[in-house]
């Protein structure tokens, strides 16, 4: 997208509005996208361009694609890599059917009985105090920020990638070094394509995926 925009303002439907499911943050973005499918467009932007846009820090507006990529209605694609820039940009899109169905079938919130809450108090009264155990599984895994500068090989070896598979990393991104945030988008694109029916690419495991997650800064 440009600056010579057709619409100055976000229209959110009301349904989409109302879901217990999705923050307000979430239900912004959905709308901006729609707006601009509704409009015959597709979005594609940088996660600069869109944190402007949104009031939001980088780190920010990096949040709200990568959760919102886990809904099967939500997908956005890294396209066009720069390797001078060592950035890219989204393309991001919709499905309006998937996400009608998301939210037509959204169940409501049911609160824990006094006797469930109990029973749940007692159950967790001997884990390890909150915090401790993800602090240790952290300092397994070097963290880095979205500008960071990271190395394909050393990265992916450590998230137990093949040979094959590293390969086929450094050709897509025709360079031996990129920046974690892109590097973070295309990880995330492939996990999603993993789910589409024939698909025979690079296979990502739910453990890498959960191995990748522990990799993000917590500044």
């Amino acid at each position: 997208m440009n600056e010579n925009q057709d619409q100055n303002f976000v229209k959110v439907n009301y349904n989409l509005l109302a879901s217990p499911k999705l923050n307000s943050t979430q239900k912004l973005f959905l709308s901006y996208i729609i707006g601009w499918q509704n409009n015959n467009k597709i979005c594609f932007e940088t996660n600069r361009n869109l944190a402007l846009r949104f009031g939001k820090k980088y780190g920010g507006i990096r949040s709200v694609i990568k959760d919102l990529n886990t809904f099967d209605f939500f997908k956005s694609k890294s396209k066009d890599y720069d390797e001078t820039t060592r950035t890219s940009g989204h393309e991001i899109t919709v499905n309006i059917d998937k996400l009608e169905k998301f939210l037509s079938t959204e169940k409501p919130i049911v609160e824990p009985t006094s006797t469930e809450e109990q029973s749940n108090n007692e159950d967790n009264s001997n884990l390890p105090e909150a915090g401790k155990i993800d602090e240790c599984e952290f300092e397994q895994f070097p963290t880095y920020d979205l500008d960071d500068i990271v190395d394909l090989t050393k990265i992916l070896k450590i998230l137990d990638f093949n040979e094959s598979d590293i390969n086929q990393f450094i050709q897509h991104f025709q360079t031996q070094q990129v920046t974690f945030d892109s590097f973070t988008d295309y990880f995330i694109s492939l996990k999603i394509e993993n789910k589409t029916k024939g698909y025979k690419g690079i296979i990502i495991s739910n453990t890498q995926a959960e191995q990748l997650e522990k990799m993000f800064s917590k500044d």
